[in-house]
């Protein structure tokens, strides 16, 4: 699989899910950055964001909820050991038709 066909499953995969207030915010950190670093507090998450992105980290919805927070790094991590992109690409790709839209 090419490059921009794990882009696009990748993209695929988290528009599909209801992790949009995730994304929103490891873009904030990521453009704070320049870089994935830094952490997401996860009080505010509805319950299905909570166990969406506890599914794709790999860990129970109790665990992540008693961390409160999640790593971006570990979040950039599993993005390239899924796909083999990075965190930026992603995040580029999936709002890319919203900055469009707002310029």
């Amino acid at each position: 699989m090419n490059n921009k066909s794990r882009l696009a499953e990748a993209v695929h995969y988290f528009k599909m899910r209801p992790l949009i207030h995730v994304m929103e915010a490891a873009r904030v950190k990521y453009e704070a950055y320049g870089k994935a670093g830094g952490t997401i507090m996860t009080e505010k998450l509805a319950y299905k964001e909570l166990l969406a992105l506890a599914e794709f980290m790999g860990m129970s919805e109790h665990a992540l909820d008693l961390k409160r927070k999640f790593s971006i790094s570990r979040f950039e991590r599993r993005i390239m050991e899924r796909w083999g992109i990075t965190l930026g690409d992603l995040l580029e790709e999936y709002f890319r038709g919203a900055q469009d839209e707002h310029g």
